[in-house]
């Protein structure tokens, strides 16, 4: 289990790699397989060839594809410039293009719609030339128009391109037109002699008849009338042959090629009209209907395609109004709409410039002040300049880095505290006693563990000079925790050592360190402490207390005797010490502790208290050893917490000795 959740918890980007060298391991093999199938020129097995290459192909264009797109857009400022590039600029190319393409095919229409208008009106002047009484005025049309007149189905006047005989057909279909009132088609489309399109109406009948119809160039004559250039397919004109007509449903599309460009002879020509080359030209497709023999009625044609040119200058004139008034009002509602849509888009670019190169800007400096961080310069700031939230977002990095900076600092400075104190805890243990003098004559047990680095107890054997061997045993606390504390329990030891030297005795010893204490000037500053003075030969102990704890006695039999010497501490405000001399018998233990053992709170902030000290000491044996370590079990069990609130010292002296006593004097 243990590797398998090793490899579930990989990264993922050291897997990447390998996975990237697999993929391409397949694509080569597969190529490798893909070609040679490829030349076997094997129909079947060539195909698949063919098609496993093409996948591959795409897979590595889609690949590419991705990882350039990837890596374009990796930074903030291309991100915003691409976005902006996909939603507010290519929309308004597409637009325009959509305007221009609409533009372009409803000016088609409109071309052909002109056409119509033109073709229309020449047919109904063509009727009217033939339906024409003598005496009546000459149509629209003028001289365009020609004429035959027929009696007894033969021409007996008129022009003479003209057919010969009369063409009943003609005449029945423009009765037919007459009848319903000019509301039909007019069908009237014909070839004439030379296979080219016109206009021909013929009414009356063989007996007596009249037949007109466009004597010139029919396209030329409506693009005169129209103002565009019109082509119209003859019946020999081989794009008319390729028209076709495609019917689905109830709808019927016909299906023209389109004029390429008007014939080069009557461009030049109508070029030289309008008084100028134009850049392109407009085409607009039509139909002018079916086209008909003249002499036979015999349809030559289905659809006569129609094909309309025209400047872009020659559609807009053509679409202006005459009235003054019209197009004035026309181009304010074209053109003030325009302008304020320009306005808006040239303040959205201006906004959009200026937000994509400040957000670049600021997200680049974020990213080098990010990466100046993370290589451990904690003093880079970055310039605020904005009051956006991008500002506020510098603002709260810069704070981040100023704070980070200080914490660094601190802690820096915090690991080289610790290292001091380090340093002088390790001063304040060598300070402790380590080998115990007169090691046969007694057995001693200590306990030290400060509530912080440096503590403020302090306990000490020293042998006192003389020819008796006699030891000095104190334990003290001094007030408050901490360096302040250790720094006193050092004086008091390096003061403490200097009067057992000089043989002082108990109460100068304590006079002396008070008369110190007091001489400080760090206010509420007091120690307490037991000052034992033991004859080691004789077994005496004198104990001279200074409000400290009692002194706890441990006598055969299990009993436990309490030494309690009320007194005042040193640098208080008295200066009154509690004194007792007893006599220790062989195995007799004598047990100092600190107000930090006695003092130790459980959960519900309750004291170890006296009692309990006395209960777990009476259950110890007789070894200064198990003395100590059954009263340190028993404040654990009481109190366990990882860190003391106070300091806890505890010294444990066993007596081992057959004490010498002086001889009893005589009584008096």
């Amino acid at each position: 289990m243990a590797g398998i959740e090793k490899r579930a918890g990989a990264d993922p980007k050291a897997r990447l790699p390998r996975t990237r060298r697999r993929l391409w391991v397949v694509l080569a093999v597969l190529v490798a397989v893909s070609a040679p199938a490829v030349a076997s020129g094997v129909p079947g097995l060539r195909g698949l060839g063919i098609l496993t290459l093409v996948a591959i192909a795409l897979s590595l264009a889609a690949w590419l594809l991705v990882i350039g797109a990837r890596r374009l857009l990796w930074s903030v400022g291309r991100r915003l410039t691409v976005s902006y590039l996909l939603i507010g600029v290519l929309p308004l190319v597409m637009v325009a293009a959509q305007v221009l393409v609409g533009a372009y095919l409803l000016s088609g229409f409109f071309l052909g719609h002109l056409f119509r208008d033109q073709f229309d009106l020449l047919s109904a002047e063509v009727v009217a030339a033939a339906a024409q009484k003598p005496g009546e005025p000459e149509p629209a049309a003028g001289a365009a128009i020609a004429r035959a007149t027929y009696r007894g189905g033969k021409r007996v006047a008129g022009d003479p391109t003209a057919p010969p005989d009369w063409p009943p057909w003609l005449a029945l279909e423009t009765n037919r037109f007459l009848a319903s009132g000019a509301g039909g088609a007019l069908p009237f489309l014909v070839a004439n002699a030379a296979g080219a399109p016109t206009l021909a109406a013929a009414f009356g009948d063989a007996e007596q008849g009249t037949l007109a119809f466009v004597s010139g160039d029919l396209g030329l004559l409506l693009s005169e009338r129209a103002g565009v250039w019109i082509e119209i397919a003859g019946a020999r004109d081989p794009d008319q042959r390729n028209v076709a007509t495609v019917t689905i449903g109830s709808n019927e599309w016909v299906l023209k090629p389109l004029q390429r460009s008007a014939r080069p002879e009557v461009a030049d020509a109508f070029y030289q009209r309008l008084g100028e080359n134009p850049p392109f030209l407009v085409i607009g497709i039509d139909t002018a209907g079916q086209l008909y023999d003249l002499a036979s009625g015999e349809r030559i044609a289905e659809d006569v395609s129609t094909t309309v040119f025209a400047p872009p200058g020659s559609i807009a004139s053509s679409l202006l109004s005459s009235s003054s008034e019209i197009d004035t009002l026309g181009w304010i509602a074209f053109v003030v709409p325009g302008f304020l849509l320009f306005d808006v888009y040239a303040i959205a670019t201006a906004m959009a410039i200026v937000l994509i190169l400040g957000l670049s800007r600021a997200v680049n400096r974020l990213s080098s002040a990010t990466a100046a961080v993370q290589g451990g310069d904690f003093t880079v700031r970055i310039p605020v300049k904005r009051r956006d939230q991008v500002g506020a977002l510098q603002h709260s990095f810069n704070a981040m880095t100023d704070n980070l900076e200080n914490l660094v600092g601190q802690a820096a400075r915090k690991e080289l505290l610790e290292k001091e104190l380090q340093i002088a805890h390790q001063v304040q243990k060598s300070l402790l006693p380590e080998a115990v003098p007169h090691g046969g004559a007694i057995e001693v047990a200590t306990f030290f563990e400060p509530s912080a680095a440096i503590g403020g107890d302090y306990y000490d054997l020293l042998p006192m000079p003389g020819e008796r061997s006699r030891l000095a045993l104190i334990i003290a606390d001094v007030s408050g925790h901490g360096v302040a504390a250790g720094l006193r329990m050092a004086m008091l030891k390096a003061a403490l050592e200097i009067l057992v030297g000089e043989g002082k005795e108990g109460d100068a010893i304590l006079h002396a360190l008070d008369g110190l204490i007091r001489g400080r000037q760090d206010s509420g500053v007091f120690v307490t402490a037991t000052l034992a003075l033991l004859d080691v030969d004789a077994g005496e102990v004198e104990i001279i207390n200074a409000g400290h704890p009692p002194t706890y006695w441990l006598r055969g039999g299990g009993e436990v005797e309490e030494i309690m010497l009320p007194s005042c501490p040193l640098g208080a405000l008295g200066r009154s010490y509690g004194r007792r001399t007893i006599e220790l018998a062989k195995d007799d233990v004598l047990v100092w502790v600190s107000d930090g053992l006695i003092e130790a709170t459980d959960h519900d902030g309750d004291a170890f208290g006296y009692e309990r000290t006395l209960g777990a000491l009476r259950e110890t044996g007789s070894s200064a050893d198990q003395a100590r370590d059954r009263l340190i079990e028993a404040v654990r069990a009481w109190s366990p917490r990882p860190i003391a609130e106070d300091d806890q010292t505890l010294v444990a002296l066993r007596y081992l000795n057959d004490p010498i006593r002086a001889a009893a004097e005589p009584a008096a």
